[in-house]
């Protein structure tokens, strides 16, 4: 069996209001949240869990307010932390579809990419107040290469959700529109 390391990547920071993060309490009160890449070294195959930002201007213009310094930029960021560049990833796997986690999917030209179902659908379509979150042109070639993991059948689809590990037998877990739906532990894709 091999030995995974997981390696974790700074790119960049958000400052962003501190209700946003506790759920409507504490507004106005601004706090700066790092955003974070991460390889996981030791399988078969590269594999990146989120991309992080992918132009801190437009973040700052369009979303929030964000910095990111030259060594936190994810190509720098690959190469000096696990020595990989872009074209060496095999397997990119988005948590989710917000800019700052799949923002430098479009730097991986050569990698199969990971998401839920669920949260492919929300994406197409999101809740006015997440739009901002959710922009297109970071998967340009998404119809064509997303590769949708965890795939809820249709008969398994009210059964079973997205898997999360390091958790017990069955969960609840946010699907998008105040839905829950339950899922197993052994859902989950296996990386090996």
């Amino acid at each position: 069996m091999n030995t995974l390391k997981v390696v974790a990547m700074l790119t960049g920071w958000l400052t962003v209001d501190r209700s946003s993060q506790v759920y409507g309490r504490h507004f106005g009160q601004q706090i700066k949240v790092p955003v974070w890449s991460t390889a996981i070294v030791g399988a078969a195959k590269k594999i990146v869990v989120d991309t992080g930002i992918h132009d801190p201007a437009w973040v700052s213009n369009f979303v929030c307010p964000c910095e990111q310094a030259p060594e936190q930029r994810l190509e720098r960021a690959l190469k000096e932390y696990v020595g990989w560049s872009a074209d060496d990833v095999d397997i990119v796997i988005n948590t989710h579809l917000h800019c700052d986690h799949s923002g430098g999917n479009t730097l991986f030209r050569n990698a199969r990419f990971v998401i839920q179902t669920t949260e492919w659908e929300y994406a197409g379509r999101p809740l006015p107040t997440q739009a901002t979150y959710y922009q297109e042109f970071l998967w340009p070639r998404a119809t064509r290469v997303f590769s949708l993991a965890l795939r809820e059948r249709r008969r398994r689809h009210r059964a079973r959700g997205p898997c999360r590990p390091n958790t017990g037998p069955y969960a609840r877990s946010s699907v998008g529109r105040g839905q829950y739906r339950r899922w197993r532990r052994d859902d989950c894709w296996r990386l090996r």
